[in-house]
C-alpha cells in the first residue's frame, strides 16, 4: 500500500504533467524562437502541439502551420520538430535545424499550386516536391540537397498537341544557392523536356524541348501557339525559354 507521502508524489507529478500539457501554445512558440522571418496572425492549440494561421516566412504566404516540437525544442530554445502546412503550401517536413539565416529539414513532402498565363501558354496545376534532407538559406535561398520533382502544369498547354495529359517528374539539387531539375515527360502524341534553373530573387528560367511523335505537322493553332511562346524548330522538335516567376 503507497503511503501518504507516494500518493502525495504521484499527485505533484500528474498534476505537473497536465499542467505543462495544457500550456497555452503562445507559450511554446515564445520559447522556440522563430525569430522575425516568420510572422502569424494567430495561436491555438497546446504546449506540444501548437497551430499557427496566417503563417508568412520572409513575407511569402504559407498559410496554417502545425507544430509538434522535441523536447530539445525547449531545452535549447530554438526550434525542432515536424511540421504540417495547409494553405498555399502543403505537406510536411521534420526540422533539425533553425535559425535566422538558415533551415535544415528532411523528409519533406510539399506541393505547390500553379496558376497563371506566360507568353500565352497557361499553366495550371501543382509541384510536388520530395526530399531527404535539403538546406534553405535565408539570402541566398536553396542552398544544399537534393530532391525529386513532379508537376502537371504544362498540361493544360500541351492539350493543342493531343494526347493524355503529361505528367513531368525528375530530379534536382541545390548548390551555392542555384536550384537545377530536369523534368521529363510523354504521351502517346508528345515527349517534353525541360531544364530548369532558379536563384533567389530571379525568375525560374525553363528550357523546353517537344519532340512530337509521328510525321504529321503541328495545326495552324499550335504553330501560333509555339511562335507566341518564342520557340524554334529544329528539324523535327522545338526548342524555347520560358521565364517564370517565383517569390520566395
Amino acid at each position: 500500500m503507497l503511503s501518504r507521502a507516494h500518493l502525495l508524489g504521484l499527485f505533484v507529478v500528474a498534476f505537473l504533467v497536465i499542467f505543462i500539457a495544457t500550456m497555452p501554445a503562445r507559450l511554446a512558440v515564445r520559447w522556440m524562437e522563430l525569430g522575425s522571418a516568420v510572422t502569424y496572425s494567430g495561436v491555438e492549440g497546446s504546449l506540444f502541439n501548437p497551430r499557427l494561421s496566417g503563417v508568412s516566412y520572409r513575407k511569402m504566404p504559407i498559410g496554417d502551420v502545425g507544430v509538434e516540437p522535441a523536447l530539445s525544442a525547449f531545452v535549447l530554445g530554438s526550434f525542432h520538430g515536424k511540421v504540417t502546412m495547409r494553405g498555399n503550401v502543403s505537406g510536411q517536413f521534420e526540422v533539425v535545424e533553425y535559425s535566422d539565416t538558415e533551415i535544415i529539414i528532411k523528409d519533406a513532402h510539399l506541393a505547390v499550386p500553379v496558376d497563371f498565363t506566360t507568353k500565352g501558354w497557361p499553366l495550371s496545376g501543382a509541384v510536388s516536391l520530395n526530399s531527404s534532407s535539403i538546406a534553405l538559406d535565408s539570402r541566398a535561398g536553396c542552398s544544399e540537397g537534393s530532391f525529386t520533382l513532379r508537376t502537371d502544369m504544362f498540361a493544360p498547354a500541351l492539350k493543342a498537341f493531343g494526347g493524355d495529359d503529361i505528367i513531368l517528374a525528375g530530379d534536382g539539387r541545390c548548390e551555392g544557392g542555384q536550384l537545377e531539375a530536369t523534368l521529363v515527360g510523354e504521351n502517346r502524341r508528345l515527349a517534353v523536356t525541360v531544364n530548369t534553373a532558379w536563384r533567389k530573387g530571379e525568375n525560374l528560367v525553363a528550357d523546353i524541348t517537344l519532340a512530337p511523335k509521328g510525321a504529321a505537322p503541328p495545326s495552324e493553332a499550335v504553330q501560333m501557339m509555339l511562335d507566341f511562346a518564342g520557340l524554334r524548330r529544329e528539324g523535327k522538335a522545338w526548342y524555347g525559354q520560358l521565364s517564370l516567376p517565383v517569390d520566395l
